[in-house]
């Protein structure tokens, strides 16, 4: 008998509370309608009883099937059931999210925040009020000039004591008599972050999940934080930085770091990856880096830490997917960084252009075609060299020809000018000529001569 007495005073206990928020909890089997007539807007059942009327505005909200109305200037809302959700008194209801499940609700220059799942999550008493779209999903609330956070079950997370709540690069930032704190994984965190270093990774490698990170400092070392306060590269080092480059797809993403001047690279384990020796790290893949020792540049597997010493070069720079163009003493080659870091050629040219299985290259000036294991295709004689289709257009002594791939001459390098388009080329054969069009396999389509 006491249980269910107990029971029955439980139920009751929710039903007060759910109504005096406005939830629905006794569901009418049938949806209500709108009509109008000469007095405006009216809401009735479907017996034909009308419920409210004298109606200035409905607006019917079909993603959450609720009806906002409008009555002698003031605001309510209504469940698709007839439940009142919001009683008519509200100067002004705000759609405040995407999903229609937020709201802001005003009232003699006071705001608060509806939940059509929850109820008055934030009571109609501040200033002001505004959505961070965090993670975290906060409301920064304000009132006579002091701020303070509520999440969105309508908890008081951070007291309103701030003179400044913002969101800045990816961080909730809390100023108070000119001092900095951070609201991260719902608590404050005092220690000083460095904002403009911020970024976001897949977490645990889902593609789906993105957790934020941040370099903080501590006692004048860096390290690295999650959005849970958790520490994930420990504050041991003079500079952190997140590579935003790199792509990981099965690799655990990695920081660059330094530590007395020196660079290395430690994954968002906190392992070392790589031991900070070299005067620079630059990453070009989730497995591959350029070091700098002693002046010159090496490439290094940093997942496996063994550096490819061969060769050296002076500067470089990521050229396409998989290759990376090289110098030297002013000459440049191109690497192929997945077969062994293998260099193309020897460095012996001034400018290198990869086309396909061939390469336009500048020597002394001069430009010709060679293959990918350095035979020369065409000899390096010509002031210009663009590739045609399967050819190649070509420029010697101000005077325009075609030649093959082959390097046998298709067009007499003769003519006074050849215009390349996407996929047909204009021969003149004078200054004062019109152009002969030809295709890609140089047959004449326009103005084709007798």
């Amino acid at each position: 008998m006491l249980r269910l007495i107990v029971i029955v005073l439980i139920f009751f206990l929710v039903v007060q509370c759910a109504y005096t928020q406005g939830i629905d909890i006794m569901v009418s089997k049938s949806e209500v309608s709108f009509e109008r007539n000469d007095d405006g807007f009216y809401i009735e059942d479907q017996d034909g009883e009308i419920i409210i009327d004298d109606l200035d505005t409905v607006i019917y909200i079909i993603q959450r099937k609720l009806l906002l109305l409008q009555k002698n200037n003031n605001w309510g809302m209504i469940s698709k059931f007839g439940n009142i959700l919001l009683p008519i008194e509200y100067d002004k209801i705000i759609q405040m999210t995407d999903s229609y499940t937020y709201w802001e609700v005003l009232n003699d220059g006071k705001r608060g925040i509806y939940n059509t799942d929850i109820g008055l999550v934030i009571p109609v008493e501040f200033d002001e009020i505004n959505l961070t779209r965090k993670k975290g999903f906060e409301f920064v609330v304000t009132n006579n000039g002091k701020s303070g956070i509520f999440n969105k079950f309508g908890i008081k997370v951070v007291s309103l004591e701030y003179d400044v709540i913002k969101k800045q690069y990816d961080a909730i930032v809390l100023q108070k008599d000119n001092k900095y704190s951070y609201f991260i994984g719902n608590k404050i965190f005092t220690d000083s972050i460095i904002l403009n270093r911020s970024f976001k990774i897949h977490a645990c490698g889902n593609k789906e999940l993105i957790d934020s990170y941040y370099v903080f400092c501590l006692n004048g070392k860096q390290g690295v934080i999650n959005s849970n306060r958790e520490v994930v590269v420990k504050p041991d080092y003079q500079f952190v930085i997140y590579p935003w480059n790199i792509t990981y797809d099965t690799f655990i993403p990695v920081v660059l770091v330094k530590l007395n001047g020196l660079a290395g690279v430690v994954d968002m384990l906190g392992n070392q990856v790589v031991e900070p020796r070299y005067q620079d790290v630059f990453l070009i893949d989730s497995e591959n880096a350029v070091v700098k020792l002693d002046s010159k540049m090496y490439f290094l597997n940093y997942r496996t830490n063994t550096i490819y010493d061969k060769y050296y070069f002076d500067r470089f720079h990521v050229y396409t997917e998989g290759y990376v163009t090289v110098h030297k003493d002013g000459m440049i080659s191109i690497v192929d960084i997945k077969n062994n870091f293998k260099l193309q050629f020897p460095f012996e040219y001034q400018n290198v252009l990869k086309y396909g299985e061939y390469y336009i290259v500048e020597k002394e000036s001069k430009y010709g075609v060679i293959d990918v294991n350095n035979k020369e295709v065409i000899p390096c004689k010509y002031e210009s060299l663009r590739f045609f289709c399967d050819k190649v257009l070509v420029i010697r002594d101000g005077m325009f020809g075609v030649l093959s791939i082959n390097n046998e001459i298709l067009i007499q390098i003769e003519n006074f000018k050849i215009i390349r388009n996407s996929n047909n080329i204009v021969v003149y054969r004078n200054e004062d000529s019109v152009g002969i069009t030809y295709d890609c396999d140089l047959n004449c389509i326009k103005n084709c001569p007798e």
